[in-house]
């Protein structure tokens, strides 16, 4: 995909994953010699929808980050098509998401979300989610539940399920007016789509990627990894 959607990304590194355990955050830990939310960046990096990079870090980290992300930008990303910051996150998700937002330039249309912790996703799903958002304004990947799923009172219908992934794409005006009306209103939500529901917006759904996973405790590392730490 060529086209180039005025579409910025917003990564976010800034969470303390505490179900991960050990003495950094998981998207400090190395993977493949480097801090996991880098694997996100460079691949975002490599989708030409792309034009604009956020990297969300915690104060604690935001120097580290911002070092980090400029010496790939300095070195073998192209800077004639690509920027990229750091900027620092707040104390909870979206505020995270919000400090982004609100860093990308006047000129892009639509934010793609995407979390630190979600390594794997590919250009593909990356351009895919991106050239949704322009077309449809809301976009979320999801994939089909393998195993069956049930509340304590009984199964549910497996056909009408989804796991939700990330990037998430919206245009960047209701995503943040979403944001923004959900602050007055003490809405609190579980992903990016789920506020701009609350404004009747329902996303258009993308095929996500069953590899696209969320490193949330040590066993999603790879084993050579689990150990390593930033």
């Amino acid at each position: 995909m060529q086209q180039n959607y005025q579409t910025g990304a917003v990564i976010l590194a800034a969470g303390k994953g505490t179900r991960m355990g050990g003495a950094v955050p998981k998207q400090h830990r190395l993977l493949q010699g480097e801090p996991m939310y880098m694997a996100s960046v460079r691949t975002f990096a490599a989708v030409p929808a792309i034009s604009e990079i956020v990297v969300v870090a915690d104060r604690a980290h935001l120097q580290e980050v911002r070092a980090t992300v400029e010496k790939v930008f300095d070195g073998d990303v192209s800077s004639e098509r690509l920027a990229a910051i750091v900027v620092e996150g707040g104390a909870e998700r979206p505020d995270s998401v919000m400090a982004g937002l609100t860093a990308l330039g006047r000129d892009i249309r639509y934010a793609l979300v995407h979390d630190g912790a979600r390594p794997y996703a590919t250009t593909d799903l990356i351009a895919r989610v991106a050239e949704a958002a322009a077309k449809f304004g809301a976009a979320v990947p999801c994939i089909r539940p393998r195993d069956t799923i049930r509340t304590a009172e009984k199964t549910l219908d497996r056909s009408a399920l989804y796991l939700v992934q990330t990037p998430q794409g919206f245009r960047k005006d209701v995503l943040m007016s979403a944001y923004e009306q959900a602050a007055q209103n003490g809405f609190a939500g579980t992903d990016d789509a789920s506020y701009v529901e609350q404004l009747g917006i329902i996303p258009h759904l993308v095929e996500g990627e069953p590899g696209n996973l969320k490193i949330t405790i040590p066993e999603d590392l790879p084993e050579q990894e689990a150990d390593n730490e930033c």
